[in-house]
């Protein structure tokens, strides 16, 4: 076995806390400024992070983060003078007279970790400020102590790392240059074009607004959303798996996720001069594709600083289409705002401009933002985004309305610009349309008007309740999305001339709109106001009490849209499917559960080619041939899959996917061979009809599930010891690769980083079920009666919002937090895993015991698959024989064996042994048992035996390596290297952070007579970590 063979001085287990990256994660001054992007005018957001590094004192008041913004200037002196570029970093923190020798002592003897914290949040901040450096992974660089002499010294340098470059990206300044160089090129060409394209727009919209939506729109129609490209090299020789988190891969090789793609984003602003920065946090309810999810999945979207505009409800003198871009005129803007952007969003959605221009309220609806990107414990402070999206209009009397333009994909108007469409905002006395009706019985109502098609004549809606409206026709994951609460949006397309709002205190009195129908539908509420409404013997006039301006839009008749769904009955909420649905001997749903929908447009339709039949399709997130096996189109009587049962009305019949997989499925139908039968008519009087499909409809399904609601924090988010929540620990605990999404595709190592668990409660039934199955298996010594108490989950492996399964052979290491009202000190009791196991086709196979290692803070195991865990708290009697021991590798540099990665059950008089190999390039570093180093009982060719009178009940091992070049620094260093003692850091701001589970070690002491060991190259059995903040 190598070692290191210099004089190191073991003061204490290393890592003040475990670092985990959550790799999620300026006003216009015309100055330029150096950058790795050649040339960029500098704004205050280039170094937002920096200038807003704060803390708090004892008295609660804020002041400069001084130590922090210090460590950030050497950072950034670092990347000046190249030591970036080169990968080599050793910057002497003493010498530069940033810390001094006791303020060092101080960390390293005493565990004051003031000097770690201040490092890591300048670390945090500097990186989210420079998304341009993409070739050096920042959690590489750490502080190193040592000592001479009594007087201590410290260096940010690589730790046990030989460079502090990505991994599976660079290994020289030649290839940093080359990439810097490619990456550069790309930006300035993104940011030409976005300079013509604001030049070239002739409707005085503002030119920044321009310039961000340009950038915006094409990068989601550039980048590929890819999580798969593991060993695919480019021409710089880069891995693009490793890049997907960087600038570097959204622009050159064009393929990221939502940290790479809100990287590059901010890069082109950089240049532009727009003030920009990234914000880190969560998706609520969706993953970074935008899919509706159980959970929530780490997020990484912008904030861009932009002028507000004023918006006039009535301008004269205006030509279609100019209208549309006018309210974003620099003419027509008052003050300046910080607005969102999600680029990644738009990259997987039809509409490339959804995502942009967001305030607080249409923000808040999908995204938690989260200023912790590390578990340094620092929260990077964000600015106050506007409260609505960008363009408000106000109403007196409490109406707050609040209108943007949009644009609708890359659809083009009668006059070959972009279509315009418009979303509305309204708002009464802070609360939205369903708010207000559950809070005070009153409704915000909607009527809106277009010019009839026959003679020209302005035509009225009837008055529509919002509120009854949306909960009638919208599914309950949909809702949030047009009601959060605070406010309710309208989307409309330039087929609606005026729109009006009021508030009402009477019900009302009908269930269809009579523009399309003349009857009401049974079992569908009331939701509009018939024309000649009346309650209480008084007109609708008199039930109102506050009404809004009417709205013109300016974009009206530069487009025809499609016809749109304007009842779906059916198609409401998700459609309950179960087990008890598939056919015999069959994967598939049996026939006769098959349902028959109906969907009714706002206009009429009709065949176009009446000699074929109106076709249909349906499209899901997961790919044709993994659904399409498993979800069919059923014939109708007729033998059609498709019936226009009347002009308004489509009908077909369909039988989802019963696969697991598919479970919470969103199969978005779309058909052709039918169109708009609506009569037009062109400005010289020639009637047409438009032909265009009508738009797609949307049906879930979904298995019934329970979400305990003990297991989520207000914001989404979950915690370790609730409800004994199990985590997922970090991904160098997995089992070697092999992990692949439901196409086949692997994940890297990159990827794999981001993977979450994500939990439900089980149903009682389940668990009786469980329960009952230990009753009559022989195998369990243990009946329910002997459970003191416990926990059931259902668990799933998701990867960037994707559902992974384990491959064969595989294993994935979870945490689990003991069942409220227990600990690992409780005496006569201990602690048993149980597993619901299940087959491919979710058939239930009985209960296994699972081994586990019960260790300070939780209960750690390997699983193989996921299905219903159960935690349980048993007599101690009960106790599974022998011990048992679990090994985990602390940082990179050498992997696990399935073998000897899983949890190892010793009996009596047996002897367990673990084989540590190093990765090349790399040697052992130290090996503890319980916090003790045994690295000296390490053979030279890496194995370790320990026999059954050396373990307690519960072990846990913890391997570290270090690499031969970062092993040689510390060898040439003349001083004498010292690790900071070991501290538990409290979590309450951060309870999903856990700290490590080892004990403190022996003191030492601080001042030795002779630092200097007799023996000039001593075999040292305590080999000391370099690396305070392990990443």
């Amino acid at each position: 076995m190598k070692s290191i063979t210099k004089r190191l001085a073991t003061v204490g287990i290393t890592a003040a806390y475990a670092l985990t990256l959550f790799y999620g994660a300026h006003l216009f001054t015309g100055k330029k400024v150096s950058a790795e992007t050649e040339d960029y005018v500098k704004t205050i957001a280039s170094t937002y992070f920096h200038d807003n590094l704060k803390i708090t004192d004892k008295d609660n008041n804020e002041q400069d983060y001084t130590l922090a913004k210090k460590f950030y200037k050497a950072l950034e002196e670092m990347n000046e003078t190249g030591d970036f570029r080169d990968g080599n970093v050793e910057y002497s923190l003493t010498e530069k007279g940033i810390v001094t020798s006791d303020e060092i002592k101080k960390w390293v003897i005493d565990g004051d970790i003031t000097i770690p914290k201040a490092f890591s949040a300048a670390r945090d901040a500097f990186l989210t400020d420079h998304p341009e450096i993409f070739y050096i992974d920042f959690y590489k660089m750490t502080i190193s102590a040592g000592r001479k002499n009594g007087v201590y010294s410290a260096f940010i340098d690589s730790g046990r790392e030989a460079n502090i470059y990505i991994d599976n990206g660079f290994t020289s300044a030649i290839e940093v240059n080359k990439a810097i160089n490619m990456m550069n090129a790309e930006v300035k060409k993104i940011a030409d074009e976005a300079e013509d394209y604001a030049a070239a727009e002739t409707y005085g919209t503002a030119k920044d607004i321009l310039k961000a939506r340009y950038v915006n729109t094409y990068l989601a129609n550039s980048i590929e959303y890819d999580f798969g490209a593991l060993n695919d090299y480019l021409e710089t020789g880069v891995s693009s798996a490793s890049m997907i988190n960087t600038s570097f891969g959204g622009l050159v090789n064009k393929k990221a996720v939502c940290g790479g793609i809100s990287r590059a984003y901010k890069v082109i602003l950089d240049r532009l001069g727009i003030p920009c920065i990234i914000v880190n946090g969560y998706s609520k309810a969706k993953d970074s594709k935008g899919e509706f999810t159980r959970g929530t999945t780490g997020h990484t979207w912008n904030y861009v600083y932009l002028e507000n505009p004023v918006l006039e409800a009535e301008e004269e003198g205006l030509q279609e289409p100019q209208a549309a871009a006018y309210a974003l005129s620099d003419e027509q803007t008052e003050g300046s705002s910080w607005y969102a952007f999600d680029v990644t969003w738009n990259v997987t959605n039809k509409n490339k401009s959804r995502y942009i221009n967001m305030g607080s309220v249409s923000l808040n609806t999908d995204h938690i933002i989260d200023g912790f990107i590390s578990s340094s414990g620092y929260e990077l402070k964000y600015p106050e985004l506007a409260l609505y999206d960008y363009g408000c209009k106000t109403n007196s009397n409490g109406l707050v309305r609040s209108m943007t333009y949009q644009q609708d994909g890359d659809a083009l108007d009668d006059y070959g610009n972009p279509t315009m469409n418009y979303v509305e905002k309204i708002s009464y006395n802070g609360k939205s349309a369903m708010k207000l009706l559950d809070e005070d019985n009153l409704r915000i109502i909607f009527r809106s008007a277009d010019l009839e098609s026959e003679d020209g004549s302005l035509r009225w809606s009837v008055w529509i309740d919002l509120a009854t409206f949306y909960r009638t026709i919208l599914m309950d994951y949909q809702i949030t999305e047009f009601d959060n609460g605070v406010q309710t949006t309208v989307k409309m397309n330039t087929g609606c001339l005026y729109t009006q709002f009021a508030v009402i205190d009477a019900a009302p009195d009908i269930n269809y709109n009579p523009l399309f129908a003349n009857s009401g539908i049974e079992g569908i509420p009331n939701m509009y106001y018939s024309y000649d409404f009346k309650a209480e013997e008084k007109d609708i006039g008199d039930h109102i009490s506050v009404i809004s301006d009417v709205f013109e839009n300016k974009a009206y008749g530069t487009y025809v849209p499609p016809p749109y769904a304007s009842n779906s009955a059916l198609v409401t909420q998700f459609n309950i499917i179960s087990d008890s649905m598939v056919a015999p001997d069959s994967k598939l749903m049996d026939v006769k559960y098959a349902k028959e929908y109906t969907i009714t447009y706002d206009e009429p339709l009709h065949i176009l080619d009446k000699s074929k039949d109106i076709g249909i399709a349906f499209t899901t997130k997961h790919s044709k041939s993994n659904i399409e096996q498993y979800a069919k189109f059923v014939p109708l009587e007729s033998g059609k899959m498709v019936e226009l049962v009347d002009e308004y009305t489509l009908k077909f019949k369909f039988m989802p996917s019963l696969m697991y997989e598919h479970n919470m499925e969103l199969y978005t139908f779309s058909f052709t061979n039918v169109g708009s039968n609506k009569i037009r008519y062109k400005k010289d009087g020639t009637p047409y009809t438009s032909d265009k499909a009508p738009n797609t409809v949307t049906l879930g399904f979904e298995r019934t599930y329970m979400a305990c609601p003990a297991c989520f924090n207000y914001d989404g988010r979950l915690y370790v010891d609730c409800c004994a929540q199990p985590t997922l620990l970090s991904n160098s605990d997995l089992s070697e690769v092999n992990f692949e999404d439901e196409n086949g595709n692997l994940y890297s190592e990159n990827e794999r980083s981001q993977m979450l668990l994500v939990v439900d409660k089980v149903s009682q039934d389940t668990q009786d079920a469980m329960l009952n199955d230990m009753e009559s298996n022989s195998a369990i010594n243990v009946t329910k009666d002997d459970i003191k108490k416990s926990e059931t989950y259902d668990i799933d492996l998701q990867i960037c919002g994707k559902y992974a399964t384990i491959p064969n052979g595989s294993y994935v290491k979870i945490a689990l937090g003991f069942p409220e009202g227990y600990g690992p000190e409780d005496e006569g009791v201990t602690f048993k895993l149980f597993h619901y196991k299940h087959d491919k086709a979710g058939n239930y196979l009985g209960v296994e015991e699972i081994p586990c290692v019960v260790t300070k803070l939780g209960i750690v195991a390997t699983v193989t698959s996921f299905s219903p865990y159960m935690v349980a708290v048993v007599p101690e009697e009960k106790a599974s024989e022998g011990k048992t021991v679990i090994a985990n590798i602390t940082g990179r540099g050498g992997k696990l064996s399935n073998a000897d990665g899983a949890v190892k059950t010793i009996k009596t008089g047996e002897n367990c042994t673990y084989d540590f190999k190093p990765d090349d390039g790399y040697m052992i570093y130290s090996v503890t048992l319980n916090g003790e180093d045994i690295t000296s009982k390490v053979s030279a060719d890496g194995k370790l035996t320990l026999t059954y009178s050396e373990l307690a009940s519960n072990n846990d091992i913890e391997v570290k390596y270090i690499a031969n070049e970062a092993a040689q620094r510390i060898e040439e260093k003349d001083i004498e290297v010292v690790d900071p003692v070991k501290v538990y850091v409290a979590v309450e701001d951060q309870p999903d952070r856990v700290p490590d589970i080892l004990k403190p070690d022996k003191p030492v002491d601080p001042n030795p007579v002779d630092p200097n060991p007799v023996d000039p190259n001593p075999v040292d059995p305590n080999p000391v970590d370099p690396n305070p903040v392990d990443p």
